[in-house]
């Protein structure tokens, strides 16, 4: 999946929405995974499994946020995923923004989408669960995981893994 194809002016209302509407995202707490005894690649699979579980119920609240005009109270484990591919989706933009400026020399005028429903919807789910949770998962996964003290720490191929998921290795080619 592509990201959503809008012209630079609504690429400005989508920064400008995920900006506003972000200020007052549902309390996610942290969440965590115990390292000992996992294969990495089960334990990257299954957190990518985790974080992006739950998308019509994560766009149910996005709707609800759009028509009450304040997001919802919701579950710890669900404002984690909204919080995930929200921030995902926001950053996107901002990058896609600073190019815009690198070339053009100007921050684009905002302009409102004809569907405006349909790219965020796009862009919060469709393009998170095809390239959006790799790139997240490739910033916080690696702070998610946890040793037991009692347990044997990281070992040498934990410190490898992680520096692979940092620098994308697990990343899906779009």
């Amino acid at each position: 999946m592509k990201p959503p194809i809008l012209t630079h002016e609504e690429w400005a209302w989508t920064y400008a929405i995920l900006t506003q509407w972000g200020k007052g995202l549902p309390r996610a707490g942290k969440t965590g995974y115990k390292g000992n005894g996992w294969d990495v690649d089960d334990l990257y699979e299954t957190a990518r499994s985790d974080i992006s579980f739950g998308r019509d119920e994560v766009w149910k609240v996005i709707e609800e946020r759009a028509t009450m005009g304040a997001w919802p109270k919701v579950r710890p484990e669900l404002a984690r995923r909204i919080n995930a591919r929200w921030k995902a989706a926001l950053n996107f933009s901002k990058g896609v923004l600073q190019v815009v400026k690198e070339d053009t020399g100007k921050a684009p005028d905002v302009v409102k989408p004809n569907d405006p429903e349909k790219v965020l919807k796009e862009l919060i789910l469709d393009y998170w669960d095809s390239f959006l949770v790799d790139n997240w998962l490739s910033d916080n996964l690696p702070d998610m995981i946890y040793f037991d003290s009692y347990d044997e720490g990281p070992s040498d191929d934990f410190s490898e893994w992680e520096h692979q998921v940092r620098s994308g290795k697990y990343k899906r080619k779009i």
